[in-house]
């Protein structure tokens, strides 16, 4: 049982919301009740600037990589080599649900890209690698960031089915963990494909209410 630590531990990691905190402390603002009103990393870049976005972006992402990271690669809990597949894709889930469902915020918390982005990287950095290329030109051709982080979000599923190399290969646990975090992603921008269409989305680059 002891094994499920760093599952639940994941979970309240992940759901401390960084872009709240960070947005209150240093412009005295409350980040839900500006921009899109999401609290993570985008938004607060969109409203407080790079300054202050950047470091939340780090800081999500870290939500992801650390509980992960400590057991994929680095193996801090006494657990079974042949259950790390399983318990690492566990760990991952629980991380990105912790911020996109934060218990500290009546479980309204944010999409979940930068926390997944770094579970992945610490999980399976290479097919993580073709999925941020993905993203990358995605937003440097239509300086959308919700449709870059949605097209790296498919490009994952892709990547891990087609190309993937990594340490476990295509496990079960790791399977429904790629497909149930990337739909995840995708799902929860569906007001900004919605926004996109009617020409009202906020583009990167550009301090916008939108």
């Amino acid at each position: 049982m002891n094994e499920y630590i760093p599952v639940i531990i994941a979970y309240f990691f992940g759901a401390i919301p960084f872009g709240l905190i960070v947005a209150k402390i240093f412009v005295k603002i409350d980040i839900r009740e500006h921009g899109s009103k999401n609290i993570g990393a985008t938004n607060v870049l969109r409203v407080c600037g790079k300054k202050f976005g950047i470091p939340v972006l780090i800081l999500d992402a870290l939500k992801g990589f650390i509980p992960v990271a400590s057991v994929s690669m680095f193996n801090c809990f006494p657990i079974p080599e042949d259950s790390i597949p399983l318990i690492s894709a566990l760990t991952a889930c629980s991380a990105v649900l912790g911020h996109t469902f934060p218990i500290y915020l009546k479980f309204k918390g944010g999409k979940g890209v930068a926390t997944s982005s770094g579970a992945f990287l610490a999980l399976l950095p290479a097919t993580f690698g073709i999925a941020f290329l993905t993203f990358f030109i995605t937003v440097l051709l239509t300086r959308y960031i919700s449709l870059g982080s949605s097209l790296g979000a498919v490009a994952m599923i892709v990547a891990y089915h087609f190309f993937s190399i990594e340490p476990y290969g295509k496990t079960l646990p790791i399977t429904i963990l790629v497909w149930v975090v990337s739909l995840l992603v995708v799902v929860k921008h569906r007001a900004n494909f919605r926004r996109i269409i009617k020409g009202k989305e906020s583009k990167f680059g550009k301090k916008n209410e939108a």
